[in-house]
């Protein structure tokens, strides 16, 4: 049986960590989590604490409940090293943020900035939003080997792996000499990352894949993550997943008038 690590407990719009044990090919989940929920019935959150811990399993909330928002939710997937992510979520001048600890900014961004109206149509339409978010912290990167797809910095996806060109890189004079611990690092096609952030969304993808196939679920962890994939949500409705509109969202407008008035409003 397949194993991965998983993780996460959830509720309403919001991203936790519980542990859980699922049984989908064995897959199990572990107690560490990045889920969050922007909840609407208490003040406009200031910076990523103030953001509410749920308390759902990620697999009732990826299987559909009508338990949490009468079934009406979204789960929007971020990822720090991508810049569409973070202008998503916390803003253009908030800089980044590392961990749900951090007392980084929220109220710069996309969901932030446009707190109050989505409490006034959340007062029309019961409906929750979810984050989950990949966070990376300057200590799991500081001592990677830097070659052509490692600089040096923190802007390294949770998806990017190493290269045959890295490979080769690394197991070339001078640097072979100088760093011989970077070949056992650098393997072609490993990921680049292994920290807690990286691995545990890359479970939560894994166990995802399980249930929707990759024509319905475009978040990948075979390649790169990019701006065309940043924010990407997926999309419940009475407890059932609309697959059509599991996509990327790039701006308030596109949410409010896909998910929120012509489908979660209109159709109640």
């Amino acid at each position: 049986m397949k194993k991965c690590n998983l993780l996460l407990n959830i509720v309403g719009f919001s991203l936790i960590a519980v542990p859980l044990f699922l049984s989908t090919s064995s897959c199990s989940i572990v107690k560490y989590g990045y889920f969050r929920e922007l909840d609407f019935s208490g003040v406009k959150p200031k910076s990523v604490v103030d953001l509410k811990i749920p308390n759902f399993s990620i697999e009732k909330i990826l299987n559909g409940t009508k338990n949490f928002h009468s079934g009406n939710y979204a789960l929007i997937f971020g990822c720090e090293a991508i810049k569409s992510s973070n202008l998503f979520f916390t803003g253009p001048s908030s800089g980044k943020y590392h961990d749900y600890s951090d007392e980084a900014q929220f109220s710069n961004g996309v969901l932030s900035k446009n707190f109050d109206e989505l409490k006034n149509y959340q007062s029309q339409v019961d409906f929750g939003i979810l984050c989950i978010f990949d966070f990376i912290k300057e200590e799991d990167v500081k001592n990677l080997p830097t070659t052509n797809s490692y600089h040096g910095d923190r802007g390294v996806p949770y998806s990017q792996v190493w290269t045959s060109e890295d490979e080769e890189f690394v197991n070339k004079e001078p640097i072979k000499s100088l760093h011989p611990n970077w070949k056992d690092i650098v393997k072609k096609d490993k990921f680049i990352r292994e920290d807690s952030s990286a691995n545990n969304m890359r479970s939560v993808i894994e166990y995802i894949k399980t249930l929707f196939s990759s024509d319905i679920f475009k978040l990948s962890n075979s390649s790169s993550a990019d701006e065309a994939n940043f924010p990407y949500a997926m999309v419940w409705k009475d407890g059932i997943p609309q697959k059509s509109y599991f996509s990327t969202y790039k701006n308030y407008d596109d949410l409010v008038n896909k998910l929120i008035i012509n489908l979660w409003l209109e159709k109640k």
